[in-house]
């Protein structure tokens, strides 16, 4: 059993996202302590009201619930009473528990887990900090629940050690276990690949659904050298949750990525010329649309990640080398690689359709 100690900024989604599970029958609401009504006769927006009644006691917290996922390991038969003990205890131990929370039990995985969630702002309206000692008082609290309750010891170095023989995945938010899959990517991808700034790093991070920020310029975390790492929805959009870069075993903080952004100028400079080979050959005498351009790419090991303004132009471009592990933005790999000139050599999507399409027929001619 372990606990992932989150945390997010939007009360409305992470409400739905939970509430969208509960109406599919893939999860439930487990119990609601310090509410002024019972689970069962509350609404949506009265499960939300003492979050947002929370939120407007100080405006400046930007990060509005404190979200505990509680994982039971997956061979435990966990009944919802047990569930509901355990979460009980765990939050009274840590003190947590004075306040409204609210929790849900999924049931989509094969491992048993629940959502705590409560306000990260106090009643007098100072944020509800975690400490490095909550950290390991959590952890020693688990040990004696385990024991209480005739649990099994922590799950989480099993989980490690099977992550580690299987392959790099997308993290699925909301299905598997944050902490395990994100410490694993940051793992295999820091050391191996040749990126010399947040957005490069970003692009290979965003092939498994996770991003790294330093926050916004008037953030605590920015002010003082902080790094958080995001994980993403499917479709790219942020999830709300983060975890700190100091949580990793790797320890990919801004301070030690800020070594390796040196450090790798002079790695990756012998792989330019393959980057800009495979271009080139990809282009020339073809009439390729961005997205067949794209998939020509990744023939050759080589992942291209487009960024589209809010009008869907592209406005940049990042090639991310499998082969030698070298990333380069598109400016710095060379003006004729930026994404507005490999825009002009490619024609568009429906053009390239069309001349498929004439293609295709042709062949069928021939062949008859």
């Amino acid at each position: 059993m372990h606990v992932e100690i989150t945390y997010n900024k939007n009360i409305h989604r992470l409400f739905h996202y939970h509430e969208q599970k509960v109406q599919r029958g893939v999860a439930e609401v487990l119990f609601a302590d310090n509410y002024l009504k019972e689970k069962a006769s509350m609404t949506l927006e009265e499960k939300m009201y003492p979050f947002w009644q929370r939120a407007s006691l100080n405006e400046e917290v930007r990060m509005r619930i404190l979200h505990l996922i509680l994982n039971f390991a997956p061979a435990d038969i966990v009944s919802n009473d047990k569930m509901t003990a355990v979460a009980r205890e765990y939050m009274h131990n840590m003190g947590w528990d004075k306040d409204p929370y609210i929790v849900y039990r999924h049931n989509d995985t094969q491992q048993p887990h629940a959502h705590i969630m409560l306000p990260k702002i106090q009643r007098d309206g100072k944020r509800l900090l975690v400490s490095l000692d909550d950290y390991r008082r959590s952890k020693v609290e688990l040990r004696l629940l385990e024991q209480k309750y005739g649990l099994r010891l922590s799950d989480k170095d099993r989980l490690l050690e099977v992550l580690r023989q299987t392959p790099l995945q997308k993290i699925r938010f909301g299905e598997t276990p944050l902490w395990p899959q994100m410490n694993k990517i940051l793992a295999e991808t820091v050391p191996q690949y040749r990126f010399t700034n947040l957005d490069e790093l970003n692009a290979v991070l965003r092939l498994y659904n996770m991003k790294a920020s330093r926050g916004k310029a008037d953030s605590f975390t920015y002010r003082n050298g902080g790094l958080i790492y995001i994980p993403l929805t499917e479709a790219g959009k942020e999830t709300g949750s983060y975890l700190t870069a100091s949580s990793f075993e790797s320890k990919p903080t801004l301070k030690n990525l800020e070594k390796l952004f040196v450090q790798n100028q002079t790695l990756r400079e012998p792989h330019r010329q393959r980057l800009t080979v495979a271009i080139d050959w990809t282009l020339h005498n073809k009439s390729l649309s961005l997205e067949a351009f794209r998939q020509a790419l990744e023939k050759e090991k080589i992942t291209t990640i487009i960024r589209r303004n809010a009008s869907g132009d592209p406005d940049n471009i990042w090639y991310i080398d499998h082969q030698t592990k070298a990333i380069f933005e598109g400016e710095a790999l060379g003006p004729k690689y930026a994404v507005g000139e490999i825009a002009k050599r490619c024609i568009s999507d429906e053009l390239y359709q069309s001349q498929q399409q004439v293609q295709k027929q042709q062949l069928k001619q021939k062949i008859s």
